[in-house]
């Protein structure tokens, strides 16, 4: 808990369960706050939906999903992302928890494709797309819960959680197909499911049972999860430490949460032997082997500061949350611990993969799992922030954070990261091989998406349509002083708005219409679903009386 000061409380207190210390009233603006805030983030992940599947693996993990609604079976066409498998057909070499996930959107988009004769499936591919939109938004509300339970006031928890949906790598991969959101969502939910249980003695049961499905899931969605069981091993003893009762009685309730991961276990088990004939083979051949050849220094700095994947390049706001990260980790230390042992497995872990960085992909996918338990830092710096009528150094580092986590968040969501690679890669001769625009500055996606950026708002507001090589910034590429000779044949490719309603070009005009219509609508209705959001979300009382509601 947190005190009136900000200071740590005791979190041996678990018998002030969140839920059973509000008033009725209360609890029914928590709803309404919680509700208009999924509101607004369902109309910003639309706006800026892609609209269309954004990577190969997504596209196989799409196909299962496919073939799961019209042919009852997970076996996919062939491609790099599907081997063959034991009987000769191919699968998906990813978790299935994406695939299952999909299935909701991919059920409706193939009937309405059907109802209206399409001729393929994009109209599928477009609903499938959105699957994450949904998934980022479950985050954040799981985050806002979470930290209403931990007693943070709901302006603070609030406030914490637009952060997380609008400065953190949550929005660029909210429109993407990878299977990262997902398995945020259910580690997030693994972490605040034992948090309840340790608060809520009469139905520890009960909570410990949801704990070990949300944790089933994630080693579902995707199996290497299975790396973080000692941080949540530990994450769990630290809450028995400190949790005022005997550790028989905690151990007891806790054990219903091995029904559900020994479930999903056995099932992950036997579906590689399904699709591989071994219940240890994901369908990666040898690479668990002999692929961690990365240098372990190397690769963690590579995921931290390189250029081109850096966390603390592509998400500045977890840079400015340490600035509020004493003050939590001093009221919540297990939260705390957990969020840093999740760090360290995970760089631990793919800092030593041979593909670190995760490509085809913007910034380092593999943390982007690990990224909401980052972000509870903000927790705190908002609490000062909005304690104070006046401005101070924290207002100035919140919106100097939360600018720079949004701008940098532009670049990825404005302009498609597969097109700056194409640029990259194959134009420059290098296939699909992107390693300068991972460890070369004049190669960063970030100068690259940039450049790409400012050329399509050129030939979006220009008034010459006719000519696209008359662009004055498509051959101002971010390596044209450093790398001369490296001059992309057809930049212009790659100039292109990458928003669900602005292409793609070959769209019926009446489609163009209505998505433009729809574009618009969105757009408007976030100020009145802001304004919403901001009337259940603020005190009753002035500034200086929010560090006095904490509970």
């Amino acid at each position: 808990m947190v005190s009136e000061s900000g200071s740590p409380s005791a979190e041996a207190q678990p018998a002030a369960h969140a839920k059973d210390t509000l008033s009725r009233s209360e609890r029914h603006t928590d709803q309404q706050c919680a509700w208009r805030l999924a509101v607004v983030l369902i109309v910003l992940y639309l706006l800026t939906a892609a609209g269309r599947l954004t990577s190969l693996d997504g596209i196989a993990m799409y196909r299962t999903a496919q073939q799961l609604v019209s042919a009852g079976q997970v076996a996919v066409p062939p491609s790099p992302e599907a081997p063959a498998g034991r009987d000769g057909r191919h699968y998906a070499k990813y978790g299935l928890g994406q695939s299952l996930v999909e299935l909701p959107l991919v059920l409706l988009g193939h009937t309405l494709a059907t109802l209206t004769n399409q001729p393929d499936d994009r109209l599928t591919q477009f609903w499938a797309s959105l699957t994450n939109t949904f998934v980022s938004v479950g985050i954040v509300l799981v985050w806002w819960r979470f930290a209403r339970d931990l007693g943070y006031i709901r302006p603070v928890a609030t406030a914490g959680a637009v952060t997380l949906a609008s400065a953190s790598l949550l929005w660029p991969y909210a429109r993407t197909d990878f299977s990262e959101p997902l398995l945020a969502l259910a580690l997030l939910s693994t972490a605040w499911c034992l948090y309840r249980w340790h608060c809520a003695p009469p139905r520890a049961w009960a909570w410990a049972l949801a704990a070990g499905a949300c944790g089933g899931f994630a080693f579902v969605t995707k199996p290497t999860a299975a790396i973080l069981c000692p941080a949540f091993a530990l994450y769990v003893l630290w809450l028995l430490r400190s949790g005022g009762r005997s550790w028989g009685s905690g151990l007891r309730s806790l054990s219903t949460s091995l029904g559900p991961l020994v479930v999903a276990g056995g099932f992950v088990l036997a579906f590689n032997y399904y699709r591989f004939g071994s219940v240890l083979d994901l369908g990666y051949g040898d690479e668990p082997v002999v692929g961690f050849t990365t240098p372990l220094p190397t690769g963690i700095a590579l995921l931290l500061t390189s250029s081109g994947k850096g966390l603390l390049w592509f998400c500045p706001a977890v840079v400015v949350g340490l600035w509020g990260w004493r003050a939590f980790a001093r009221a919540h230390p297990a939260p705390a611990v957990l969020a840093a042992l999740l760090l360290v497995s995970q760089l631990a872990f793919f800092g030593r993969w041979w593909a670190w960085h995760g490509d085809w992909s913007w910034g380092p996918r593999y943390l982007v799992a690990v990224v909401p338990f980052l972000m509870w830092g903000w927790l705190p710096l908002w609490q000062h922030v909005l304690r104070k009528s006046r401005f101070s150094l924290a207002a100035l580092v919140v919106v100097v954070g939360m600018t720079t986590g949004i701008g940098v968040n532009a670049l990825g969501i404005l302009v498609d990261f597969g097109t700056y690679y194409s640029v990259v890669g194959h134009q420059l001769g290098h296939g699909a091989d992107v390693a300068d625009a991972r460890t070369e500055p004049a190669f960063s996606p970030l100068a690259g998406h940039w450049w790409l950026l400012r050329a399509a708002l050129y030939d979006a507001l220009g008034d010459d349509e006719s000519d696209p090589l008359a662009n004055p910034f498509l051959h101002a590429y971010p390596w044209a002083d450093a790398f001369p000779d490296r001059v992309p044949p057809h930049p212009e490719y790659a100039v292109k708005l990458d928003l669900w309603f602005a292409g793609p070009d070959d769209r019926p005009a009446w489609v163009e219409f209505v998505s433009a219509l729809v574009a618009w609508w969105l757009l408007v209705a976030l100020i009145p679903a802001g304004r919403a959001l901001w009337s259940a979300a603020r005190p009753a009382g002035p500034p200086d009386r929010l560090a006095h509601t904490v509970r």
